[in-house]
């Protein structure tokens, strides 16, 4: 039965990396809640965000947030969708580029870009996204590239340590299979915040948060020429939170103006993660 308990609860590929309550699958796909049959969907999710995967409980129907540290057996799955490595032996015209220079690149992120082109392929670096189709009108793409080793691409994406990316000149190549998300707050539930036109139920419709007024770090999203980073744990008081912020090269935000408020206070909203918690510092 799906609802018989397992008694050695395992690791699975879901990771909130920005402590935002935004738990992204290992393999670019989107996390849906409505997805999975939660028997009671736990609070601590939205409670305690942590740098963590879920563990599982139950199969098929339940999974808890856990500390990182915790040990507990793992469930692996083959990545049937990495075709190799590929390294960049000249510059690529900038057109090419289905985003470019993005700190906080994932392969959630380059997926969702990709599938609204129609291309069924992606190449990407650490912090950059090629959308091309072998057979299409791009094949020329590949003129600018020579094999490489997977050494060469077998690193965390920035934007989700469990998900793999390449270098700074290097491409891992993916197929792409279509996950259409069923909302905007869908994609940004799954930290796909830049602006740009996805596949939304469908029909091609118009998304963003991130503004890219501003070239921000790891995990901030650009708003107004200002970089923020929101955190979703309701376990910080004030100095633990300025500590945090400190140590991400930042302060406590200081909105000194109405549009500013509003530009924090419209983001919040949007984001059904940061929207459901009940304080903010």
């Amino acid at each position: 039965s799906l609802d018989t308990p397992v008694s050695s609860p395992s690791y699975v590929g879901l990771i909130d990396q920005f402590y935002m309550g935004m738990y992204t699958w290992s393999d670019g796909s989107l996390f849906r809640l409505s997805q999975i049959k939660w028997t009671e969907f736990p609070q601590e999710i939205f409670e305690n965000s942590t740098l963590a995967t879920y563990m599982q409980y139950t199969v098929g129907n339940q999974f808890l947030p856990v500390n990182s540290t915790e040990t507990f057996h793992a469930v692996c799955q083959r990545d049937d969708s990495y075709k190799g490595c590929l390294q960049m032996t000249s510059m690529l015209p900038s057109s090419w580029y289905a985003v470019r220079s993005y700190n906080s690149m994932s392969l959630t992120v380059c997926r969702q870009i990709c599938q609204v082109n129609a291309t069924n392929h992606a190449l990407i670096s650490a912090k950059d996204c090629i959308c091309y189709d072998p057979v299409g009108v791009n094949f020329n793409l590949m003129t600018f590239f020579n094999t490489s080793t997977s050494a060469q691409c077998d690193f965390p994406c920035p934007g989700n340590e469990l998900q793999k990316c390449g270098g700074t000149n290097n491409f891992r190549q993916y197929t792409i299979d279509q996950d259409v998300a069923e909302s905007c707050e869908d994609l940004y539930s799954n930290f796909v915040l830049l602006p740009n036109t996805y596949l939304i139920n469908g029909s091609e419709q118009f998304c963003g948060i991130d503004d890219l007024s501003s070239s921000c770090p790891l995990g901030f999203i650009a708003k107004q020429n200002k970089c923020y980073r929101f955190y979703r744990q309701q376990t910080l008081n004030v100095q633990s939170a300025a500590q945090t912020c400190l140590s991400q090269g930042g302060y406590l935000a200081a909105p000194s103006n109405v549009e500013e408020l509003d530009v924090l206070t419209h983001t919040i909203q949007n984001i059904s993660t940061l929207r459901t918690a009940e304080l903010w510092l």
